[in-house]
């Protein structure tokens, strides 16, 4: 997660400090209006009235400015549908070779809770193809270290990586005049497939080939997921969303490799069949461009304090 976890953590603590004075704000204004009612209160006693004129003129001396006002803007939620670009990172780049995709992403905010916190939930499906320029030079590479007289290409079509999400957490919604900022931090579960690939061995010095076959597999492990993003109301009901997550799980899988193998001093056999039990890492960022439905849409309320 590193630098971009740490960033986005930054974003959520300073919406939540923002939230918190706002939220002061408004405890200052109650404070006002109760100090008021006291007075009030006090006017009725006539041993202290002449102690209430002088207190109520040193006020007005004192407060002959108009009152602060600040508008409250209501934190509506949403329900949004998009889609967007899925940019792979760290390990499921380097050893899983994946390359950018797509993700489809349904998303829904219930803010108010506390203060401005509310709960967010999440779904996506995403789909990232094979780098098979990267994927090949990675095999030629491993291959040739220990067997010169092998090449490896890859012998047919690459599927590509496909995963689901399912996930739940805390947002935060911060709202202006026009534009939302909202932030999340979600956790679930995370379903996952990895592509079948279809590989050929040819051996430069005796010319023998040999093909294998890796099957598809699929697997499923924790996810979590930090986002912010950006709400632009069109109108009442409806609006745009621009946002960007960075989405994680590190999911196990049972790789099935048939045809042929490599004996201990690199000729190509034929094997009955292996299993290996291999974890991928799932690292991405995506960045999704939804519509949305704004629901508990109220009036904004205005403040005035002191």
């Amino acid at each position: 997660m590193n630098i971009k976890t740490l960033f986005l953590c930054f974003i959520f603590s300073f919406l939540l400090h923002a939230a918190y004075a706002q939220d002061t704000l408004l405890h200052v204004d109650k404070s006002t209006k109760s100090g008021k009612k006291h007075i009030a209160k006090i006017k009725n006693n006539d041993s202290l009235k002449a102690l209430t004129a002088s207190h109520e003129k040193y006020i007005k001396d004192t407060t002959k400015t108009k009152p602060i006002q600040s508008i409250k803007y209501q934190r509506d939620g949403f329900i949004a549908v998009g889609r967007g670009l899925g940019i792979p990172n760290n390990s499921f780049v380097s050893n899983g070779n994946a390359a950018n995709g797509k993700v489809y992403s349904v998303s829904a905010a219930f803010p108010g809770i506390i203060s401005h916190c509310g709960i967010a939930f999440k779904f996506d499906y995403g789909e990232n193809r094979v780098n098979e320029t990267q994927l090949q030079a990675s095999l030629n590479s491993a291959n040739q270290a220990n067997f010169p007289n092998i090449n490896t290409t890859l012998a047919g079509a690459v599927g590509q990586y496909s995963y689901t999400t399912l996930l739940t957490g805390l947002c935060l919604t911060y709202p202006a005049k026009h534009l939302t900022i909202d932030a999340r931090i979600l956790g679930g579960v995370m379903f996952a497939t990895i592509p079948n690939v279809s590989v050929g061995y040819y051996d430069v010095a005796t010319g023998n080939t040999g093909t294998y076959y890796q099957a598809t597999s699929s697997g499923n492990a924790f996810c979590f997921d930090m986002g912010i993003g950006i709400r632009y109301a069109i109108l009442p009901k409806l609006c745009v969303m621009l946002t960007a997550d960075y989405l994680t799980a590190s999911p196990s899988f049972n790789y099935v490799t048939t045809g042929a193998g490599l004996s201990s001093d690199g000729s190509i056999i034929q094997e009955t069949g292996r299993e290996t039990i291999v974890g991928q890492s799932f690292d991405l960022s995506n960045f999704t461009l939804s519509v949305g439905y704004t629901i508990s849409a109220q009036k904004q309320a205005v403040v005035q304090a002191n």
